[in-house]
């Protein structure tokens, strides 16, 4: 279960498209929410603020890094992640306490994967889901 870490700070954190399996399955997914476009079914790469609101509460953090990110912490069995979403810019999910070395290895991947899995069908399929 994925569930919103109460914090106020950013945690370090790499970006999970460092790995070719993890970057291979956002693309995939992607192509897939081409032709459910119209079903409204939204990409991880979308502007996801609305949709992570109503899931996990307000944001974490709001910093001005040239746009309004709003940064979710959020926890996925014993992994960190830290889910940036702007407007016009959309979402970044990076993850907390692994090295670029360990992330490009693959070190986690198939965890890493079910936590997108699970984000993307709780940000889909379950808008009155909230796990804060």
């Amino acid at each position: 279960m994925i569930t919103k870490v109460q914090t106020k700070d950013i945690l370090d954190s790499i970006p999970i498209t460092n790995n070719i399996k993890i970057l291979g399955w956002i693309v995939n997914q992607s192509m897939v929410n081409i032709e459910g476009y119209n079903a409204n079914h939204k990409s991880l790469a979308a502007d996801l603020r609305s949709e992570l609101e109503s899931a996990f509460g307000k944001q974490n953090i709001t910093k001005v890094f040239g746009y309004r990110t709003k940064i979710w912490v959020l926890e996925f069995k014993d992994l960190t992640f830290n889910v940036f979403s702007a407007p016009t810019k959309g979402t970044n999910i990076e993850i907390v306490d692994m090295s670029y070395t360990d992330m490009h290895q693959g070190k986690r991947c198939e965890d890493i994967i079910e936590f997108l899995e699970q984000l993307s069908k709780l940000i889909n399929n379950d808008a009155n889901h909230r796990t804060n």
